[in-house]
Formats: C-alpha cells, sequence, structure tokens
C-alpha cells in the first residue's frame, strides 16, 4: 500500500477485488466488471433522493431494457465510469459545473469502448432511453408533486429500487449474457 498516492500514475482507487484503479490514468487491462457491478450496484442514483434505494446498477439494466438490441452492451455500460472516478453518480446539475468530473468520466469511458469494442459517441439511442429511465424513474420511485409523462409504449417497465446486492448481481448477469451473445453472433458472422 505505500507510495500508491505517490505513483507516478497518479492516486488509485482501491477496489473490491483489492485490485487499484488508477482513474487518472486508466488502462484497458484494468477494467474489471466485477468491480463494476458490485460499485454501481452501492452506488444510489438521484443522489439518493428517492422513496427507497436505487442503484445505478439498475438504471443502467433500465437503459439496456429501452434501447435498440445493438445498443444493450453500451447501455450497460454507460455510467461505468462513475463506478471508477471515486465520484460515484454526480448530479446532472453539478456536473455541467464540473468539468474536472466530466473530463475524468470521458477518459474512463474511452477505455472502456476501447476494451470492448464501442464508439465513443453516446449516440441518440442511447439519450433517448436514459431520459426515458429518468422519467420512469422518477414515476415509479418519488413522491414529486410534477412528474414527466412516460410514453404508453413504456408502462410496463418499472423502477424497482432492487437491494443494492440483488442489482449488482443482476446487473453481472445480464451484462454476462450481453456479451455472450455478441460472441455468439461474431462467432457466426
Amino acid at each position: 500500500m505505500t507510495g500508491l498516492m505517490n505513483s507516478e500514475r497518479g492516486p488509485s482507487i482501491r477496489m473490491p477485488d483489492g485490485s487499484h484503479f488508477y482513474p487518472f490514468d486508466p488502462r484497458a487491462e484494468e477494467i474489471n466488471l466485477v468491480n463494476i457491478a458490485h460499485i454501481l450496484g452501492q452506488k444510489s442514483r438521484w443522489n439518493g433522493g428517492l422513496k427507497r434505494y436505487y442503484s445505478v446498477a439498475e438504471h443502467s439494466m433500465l437503459v439496456a431494457e429501452i434501447v435498440r438490441p445493438e445498443n444493450r452492451l453500451k447501455a450497460l455500460l454507460h455510467d461505468a465510469p462513475e463506478a471508477l472516478t471515486g465520484f460515484g453518480d454526480v448530479p446532472t446539475p453539478i456536473k455541467r459545473f464540473t468539468s474536472f468530473v466530466s473530463e475524468m468520466e470521458d477518459n474512463i469511458w474511452r477505455v472502456i469502448c476501447d476494451s470492448f469494442g464501442l464508439s465513443y459517441e453516446m449516440d441518440a439511442d442511447l439519450k433517448r432511453a436514459d431520459k426515458i429511465a429518468a422519467d420512469i424513474e422518477v414515476r415509479d420511485l418519488t413522491d414529486w408533486q410534477e412528474k414527466p409523462p412516460v410514453d404508453r409504449m413504456y408502462a410496463g417497465i418499472k423502477a424497482e429500487g432492487l437491494l443494492a446486492t440483488v442489482a449488482a448481481r443482476d446487473y453481472l448477469i445480464v451484462l454476462d449474457n450481453e456479451l455472450a451473445a455478441r460472441d455468439e453472433l461474431r462467432a457466426a458472422q
């Protein structure tokens, strides 16, 4: 543990498996999906301001349920940088005023995309699904007076508020299934 803060790669963050991740110098070989799943299961959405606990892992699965099938892997991973910065799910209004957080997330996102052969851009389908997921979360998990309308097409999709361990487990299962399906598709081509 000695010297980690003084590493030539900058400070590190200890991961659940005991390894170190260097958010200022992210590397593909250090992207560990089990660690990401565990951390995203522990990170609350909406700064914890909902009726019950709701994780970034569950949010990512919800977004993956809404996007077109070819964007599911990207949807599952779109908030993975939040597990690796040390900041967690910084609320969007705050993030807009802290370019430091966004820049760090962008650098980590590029490494994740390179690791899984994804494009860096958050295309319109993913942005739309992220917004719909947020509307569903507000509908299902708040007592707010003003709630955005949710299109009837998504009426059956629910934000549950799973326990952290359940959300992490389910996220990892869905992610593994998506990676296996992608591998099968590539093998068949």
